[in-house]
């Protein structure tokens, strides 16, 4: 059994990860909105260990929403379900953990809400799409990150509010300012994995290709060295 005494699903160090940044970013006061909750189980992981936190799960399906309720009940943890669409449900909401859908869904929920709030954001993919959003937008990304859970790679969002600018490099854009500061193990798998993905490229013969291939091809080949590199820094 985990630590929160809850039976999660299989793959589940990605949950406990997006509970400890939630719990750490987290003030006394927030409002926590678990946008697209699905199951429940992030809110109910909350809503069970921090009992004076306020909890709104949120989903577009009631009979997903039907499942969370279930779970809390069976875990006695007090959250409100609220039927709806993105954030629309919870406008009170401080604190919004949107995960586990793509970095494009994401970045409609926020621009339809125009919320300037704390965020957990976990996007299923798209991930650059997300992160090149958040600082157009003016979010100031405390934590950017990815993590490996059960073979599949899961980038993470750690935003507090439009406080503060941010300093991204061209390199900090494609692979995460925290990985960089940070080369985990995690992000070493990541690198290896970009690595294989891209081999065949090493010696692409470009002459018959179009200028607009030749150019793909080129930046792909100048990621693939940049991947080598993080990995023997790593």
């Amino acid at each position: 059994m985990n630590k929160f005494g809850i039976n999660l699903p299989k793959a589940y160090r990605r949950l406990e990860q997006l509970y400890d940044e939630t719990v750490e970013l987290a003030s006394e006061d927030d409002i926590i909105a678990d946008v697209g909750t699905d199951h429940g189980y992030l809110a109910v992981m909350l809503a069970k260990n921090h009992v004076g936190l306020k909890i709104i799960a949120t989903d577009i399906s009631e009979p997903s929403l039907k499942k969370a309720e279930s779970l809390a009940r069976s875990q006695n943890a007090q959250l409100e379900c609220r039927v709806g669409d993105g954030l629309a449900p919870a406008n009170e909401a401080t604190l919004a953990c949107i995960c586990g859908i793509g970095g494009n869904e994401i970045i409609k929920i926020l621009e339809d809400s125009k919320f300037c709030g704390k965020l957990i954001l976990q996007p299923v993919p798209t991930e650059k799409d997300l992160r090149n959003y958040l600082l157009k937008a003016g979010y100031f990304i405390k934590k950017d990150y990815v993590i490996l859970d059960e073979g599949k790679f899961y980038f993470v969002f750690v935003v507090d509010g439009k406080k503060h600018k941010n300093h991204y490099s061209k390199k900090d854009k494609m692979f995460g300012k925290t990985n960089l500061k940070h080369i985990t193990p995690d992000f070493q798998e990541y690198l290896k994995n970009q690595i294989n993905k891209l081999k065949f490229l090493e010696n692409f013969d470009i002459t018959s290709l179009s200028k607009e291939s030749k150019k793909d091809i080129k930046q792909k080949q100048q990621y693939l060295k940049m991947c080598k590199k993080l990995l023997k820094r790593g």
